[in-house]
């Protein structure tokens, strides 16, 4: 119920960004493809969350692992994740064509947004550090360049 909770709120995060994303570049909206892809989303997140999202049952989810090496292993996998996925929507945003940023900004966007909030407090803020650091080492800006 859990990874359910979680993908249908990720999924509806998806179907947002991909109208701002598709509303900022003036494209027409065609609901259908829209919604399909928001249930594509949602299916790849279930399974995501299923698996990674830490259960009370099953607080092991890799075997043969001790258990005491798990949870630092989860927060691992998050603080990589947000940060690939953080500075990947930086650079394709400030770097490709709008085809580009409307096809892998809502993915990337919302696998960044679940990343931070699995993370524990410094972890999540630390990774944001690394992402502005990663932003501006890179001269990257917000305003649009016309």
């Amino acid at each position: 119920m859990d990874a359910i909770l979680w993908s249908v709120s990720l999924s509806m995060l998806h179907f947002t960004l991909d109208v701002l994303v598709q509303h900022q570049y003036a494209i027409s909206i065609i609901w259908p493809q829209i919604i399909i892809r928001a249930l594509q989303a949602c299916a790849v997140f279930t399974f995501l969350i299923y698996v990674l999202h830490p259960h009370a049952s099953s607080p092991s989810f890799v075997p043969g692992l001790p258990v005491k090496f798990q949870a630092p292993l989860r927060q691992a996998i998050f603080f990589v994740a947000s940060i690939c996925s953080g500075c990947y929507l930086i650079h394709i945003s400030n770097r490709y064509g709008y085809l580009a940023v409307m096809k892998q900004s809502p993915p990337l966007g919302c696998i960044w947004v679940w990343s931070v909030i699995e993370l524990d407090l410094l972890y999540a803020v630390l990774s944001l550090v690394c992402t502005f650091g990663f932003f501006w080492q890179g001269g990257y800006t917000i305003k649009a360049p016309y």
